[in-house]
């Protein structure tokens, strides 16, 4: 392999770690873990913490449909990542 195509697996790496990361801190938000709880009604309510946790699902599913990285389907990454770019750039083909 070459050192091209070591920094492209290394990268995906970093990215599904990351998302992991994200994914399980949203989901001890919108679970209700005890610690979440007790930091949240400190900083003004529970509200923003379905909130924040909420965007933090929706954060991870966006990021890695647009970086290309599919867990369900890898014919439809390449798709989903052009629709992405083209909204991004306000295309509408």
């Amino acid at each position: 392999m070459s050192l091209v195509q070591w920094k492209k697996i290394a990268l995906r790496t970093c990215k599904v770690l990351l998302a992991a990361v994200y994914l399980a801190t949203g989901s001890a938000k919108l679970c209700g873990v005890p610690q979440m709880l007790e930091g949240f009604a400190q900083m003004g309510g529970q509200w923003f913490r379905y909130f924040t946790g909420g965007l933090e699902i929706i954060g991870v599913i966006r990021h890695l449909g647009a970086s290309g990285v599919s867990l369900w389907r890898p014919a439809a990454a390449g798709h989903f990542r052009r629709r992405v770019s083209r909204s991004a750039l306000c295309v509408p083909w």
